[in-house]
């Protein structure tokens, strides 16, 4: 079986007003904490008037890390919320933060989380999600005259390369779904003049 993530292809957002209060909706592509760090300060800096905001993320390909906070709204009331949504639609790689501007009318904790969730369930709607293979890296080593043996190896195993040093050796990094590792080892050893680097 292969094993799959998935990523928002592009930042997106929304907008709806509840009872005045005005939620706004971003949902960014992300790599780190610190780029995370840097785009809520800056919704800090664009909306100042702004009561909370209120985000959460996921990070890895293997969705090892997360948090969410709620800003100063009651606990659990819209980071829990925002933090389901990138559940539900089972993305990472992602940060989602809801702008809320407070209209005056106190909404309750379960309209918050009712419109927090709708804020992030609606952005992340917006957005076109895409899905990547997990692969994992292999580099080994071969010698000129048997180019055309590793290239037919490569196509009809559908190796990704990454990298190619031409030295007095050609050295290459190549991709490949994990089921299909000890497959390409196998038949890159029986190709004369080649020698596995990693792993």
């Amino acid at each position: 079986m292969t094993e799959t993530y998935f990523e928002i292809a592009a930042n997106v957002h929304s907008e709806f007003t509840e009872q005045k209060s005005k939620f706004l909706g971003f949902a960014h592509r992300v790599q780190s904490e610190e780029e995370i760090k840097a785009i809520i300060a800056d919704l800090r800096a664009m909306h100042p008037n702004a009561n909370h905001v209120c985000y959460a993320y996921r990070l890895g390909k293997h969705y090892e890390l997360y948090r969410f906070s709620d800003d100063g709204e009651p606990g659990g009331t819209a980071g829990r919320p925002i933090f389901g949504q990138i559940e539900a639609f089972k993305v990472t790689n992602v940060l989602v933060a809801v702008v809320r501007y407070f209209g005056g009318i106190k909404l309750g904790t379960g309209g918050l989380v009712a419109n927090y969730q709708k804020s992030a369930r609606l952005t992340l709607d917006a957005a076109q999600v895409i899905e990547h293979k997990i692969l994992q890296s292999l580099q080994f080593v071969y010698d000129y005259d048997v180019t055309s043996d590793i290239q037919q190896l490569l196509h009809v195993s559908k190796a990704v390369v990454e990298a190619t040093d031409y030295a007095e050796r050609c050295v290459c990094t190549v991709s490949l779904e994990p089921s299909q590792i000890d497959d390409f080892k196998h038949k890159l050893i029986q190709i004369k003049n080649t020698q596995l680097l990693s792993p």
